[in-house]
């Protein structure tokens, strides 16, 4: 009958063949790992010297394949250990999501500001400023009704919890910051419009990144 070709691929990020097993056919038995490789991220990654190589790397990408591992093992291992991201990393690291990416923007630009989302994604808000505990939102231009003229931003505000402010971005076609808005969390609805021209209710809270740093206590 010959060897069964294998069902599983080996988990620890080598995404090598694991040889076939009948035991494999029961559902409990499921393989994850292939032998000798359950702990292989962890084996090659040091804590007490990662940041180190990391920065002699340049990327998180780069020590990945020093080692011939999965670049997600280095992220995971560099934010649980709170080790900051080079800059070019953060840029060139194309498994950040854009929100993620305009959480770190937002970080850069927000004098004093400190990182929460980035400790715990569990978090309900991203970061804290002034005192405050901040949601950033981001929203790329959707047309609103037949008019192609007529587009607005549409951002998600229905979690509130612990959350003081949301900083809603609204961005261009280019996905480059055009407006900006400081809506504290009890005027803000499940899901916020904002039109991108014309009146709106919204338009008082209309702020930059300059005239925040301003109001810091």
């Amino acid at each position: 009958m010959g060897i069964k070709k294998s069902l599983f691929k080996c988990q620890c990020g080598c995404n090598e063949d694991i040889p076939y097993s009948p035991r494999h056919e029961y559902p409990s038995r499921k393989p994850r790992y292939k032998a000798g490789h359950a702990h292989r991220n962890k084996f090659f990654l040091n804590r007490d010297t990662i940041e180190m190589e990391y920065l002699a790397a340049g990327s998180g990408i780069s020590l990945a394949n020093s080692y011939g591992i999965s670049s997600v093992a280095v992220y995971n291992m560099l934010k649980k250990m709170n080790i900051e991201l080079l800059p070019k990393d953060i840029l060139d690291n194309h498994n950040l999501s854009i929100g993620r990416s305009w959480e770190l923007f937002c970080l850069q630009k927000l004098d004093g500001s400190e990182d929460f989302s980035g400790k715990d994604w569990r978090c309900s808000f991203d970061l804290r400023w002034n005192n405050f505990n901040i949601d950033i939102k981001v929203s790329n231009p959707v047309n609103v009704g037949k008019s192609k003229d007529r587009s607005a931003w549409s951002f998600n505000t229905k979690v509130k919890d612990e959350i003081d402010y949301f900083l809603c971005l609204g961005l261009n076609e280019k996905s480059e910051l055009e407006k900006m808005f400081w809506i504290p969390s009890e005027d803000v609805k499940k899901q916020t419009t904002i039109r991108r021209n014309g009146n709106t209710k919204y338009e008082k809270y209309k702020t930059s990144f300059s005239e925040l740093n301003n109001l810091r206590d």
